[in-house]
């Protein structure tokens, strides 16, 4: 499993003074790009071949967020490449090897000129290696939202929500899921599928529907069409 050590920045603290939820994620993101660069699949290379590869789908649980100055390791790797996509596992533990989160995704290999889905070949897949998938309870990757979801305002991209791709990062969804909510939930487990790409200008309104164990929210475009789903499972 490919690693990163770091240590615990001001910047990612949430208001309770512990590592907030969107901050992990780009922990988790930034280490599989990280990976891809080291092994010679960088941004800078997939730019020259037109492919890179997105994620579309999330599920991580998680035991414990971290507060300011804690070390931690980011552990990832792939376990399987299916035609356009690729299964990567995170684990996120202490520095004496504590699992503090996990997580399963699928990533997409896209054409950057039409992000459409382009067939991954070995010279995309091969420099990985493959590792054993994480032991953990894995969610079907689709989500079904209720239908009684209620209008909780609107989101109007600004050019810092873009990457280098020039469309949201998939962690602004997270964050825009969280602040459509009306109180912040003690999250336990994340889900979130990714159906199309928000870009500057565009209007994202959440959709929010909350029990006592689970926050779903569908983040559509003014078309009524999905952006992302997410789904908080609360403590």
């Amino acid at each position: 499993m490919y690693t990163v050590d770091s240590r615990v920045r001001y910047s990612e603290l949430d208001e309770t003074g512990h590592m907030s939820l969107p901050a992990l994620l780009a922990w988790l993101q930034d280490s599989a790009l990280f990976h891809s660069q080291d092994v010679g699949c960088g941004l800078q290379d997939f730019a020259q071949k037109g492919r890179i590869w997105v994620v579309s789908s999330w599920q991580l649980q998680i035991e414990r967020f971290p507060v300011f100055g804690e070390d931690f390791t980011v552990g990832t790797g792939a376990w399987d490449f299916r035609r356009a996509e690729g299964l990567r596992d995170f684990l996120f533990t202490s520095p004496d090897g504590t699992p503090w989160a996990k997580a399963a995704s699928t990533w997409t290999l896209i054409r950057t000129e039409t992000g459409r889905p382009v067939r991954a070949t070995p010279e995309d897949t091969e420099p990985y290696g493959l590792i054993a998938p994480l032991p953990m309870e894995r969610a079907p990757r689709r989500i079904t939202l209720p239908s009684d979801l209620q209008s909780a305002g609107e989101v109007v991209i600004q050019p810092h929500h873009l990457d280098t791709n020039r469309h949201v990062n998939n962690g602004w969804y997270v964050q825009m899921a969280l602040d459509a909510l009306p109180e912040k939930p003690a999250v336990r487990e994340v889900r979130v599928e990714y159906h199309r790409q928000a870009r500057l200008g565009d209007t994202v309104l959440p959709f929010v529907g909350v029990t006592e164990t689970k926050a779903a929210i569908d983040l559509r475009g003014e078309d009524g069409k999905s952006y992302a789903r997410v789904l908080f499972f609360t403590k």
